[in-house]
């Protein structure tokens, strides 16, 4: 059997090597000082390949380093950053097929660095998000803009357009136009079945609440209870089409 070499009084990064530690695992574990005091026991292959530095502090060093940088670390432009790379690269994340599973990607010069995304972006106007101005583009400076919902709604990938009076407009658009809330003109029509012409007509009707529902969800309300449901309708959606594919 080889000898593992005696790595006694080395030093790997800020780690100095005291002495062997017995046990019972395999491979060869070493009983470490941290250069800040602390003490610890490390595989020898971490040593050596360099994917052990330090007791932790290192690491820690280098997050607080990061948030100091740009002190922003709680502002809705970090959270707005973090969620965009979530979506793309995080394959639990529940929006994930919507977007890195269609292979929407985050530019290189956005990807590990939040002060080049503010530089690029600016700071977030108030009521507004990200937004890509083609939705099947990637993340990236000049595919990017802070925008409200409804411009946001103009721009999906599916644009419900009604034609009225002679007139043809996105529904959003037909909602501006009347000065109706979006969520109650998408409601009349999707959730209870109403033609575009008793839709844009109706005075007073307003459809009945009914939280807890991807439907709900997907006419604009943002309750805890029907982002749940919205979630939870994607998450049942994917499925279904992954047993589909196998």
């Amino acid at each position: 059997m080889r000898t593992a070499e005696d790595i006694s009084g080395r030093v790997f990064g800020r780690l100095t090597v005291i002495c062997r530690v017995k046990h019972s695992g395999k491979g060869v574990r070493w009983f470490c000082k941290c250069s800040c005091g602390n003490e610890k026991q490390v595989a020898g292959n971490h040593l050596r390949s360099g994917a052990t530095v330090s007791c932790g502090c290192h690491a820690a060093e280098s997050t607080s380093s990061r948030s100091f940088v740009h002190g922003r670390t709680n502002s809705t432009e970090y959270k707005s950053w973090s969620a965009m790379k979530q979506r793309c690269t995080n394959t639990r994340n529940a929006e994930f097929y919507l977007y890195g599973g269609r292979g929407i990607s985050v530019c290189n010069r956005w990807i590990d660095s939040f002060e080049n995304f503010i530089k690029d972006m600016g700071n977030k106007p108030k009521g507004m998000s990200l937004d890509r101005i083609d939705t099947n583009g990637n993340y990236c400076p000049e595919n990017c803009r802070w925008a409200s919902r409804v411009d946001q709604l103009k721009n999906r990938k599916v644009t419900i357009t009604i034609t009225h009076d002679g007139k043809t407009m996105t529904m959003v658009e037909w909602a501006e136009h009347l000065r109706v809330p979006y969520r109650i003109l998408y409601s009349r029509i999707r959730i209870l079945g109403l033609s575009p012409e008793k839709a844009l007509t109706a005075d007073r009707l307003i459809p009945p609440r009914r939280h807890g529902t991807n439907s709900m969800y997907a006419g604009g309300c943002r309750c805890s209870q029907c982002v749940a449901a919205g979630i939870q309708y994607r998450k049942e959606a994917r499925a279904r089409r992954y047993e589909q594919r196998t």
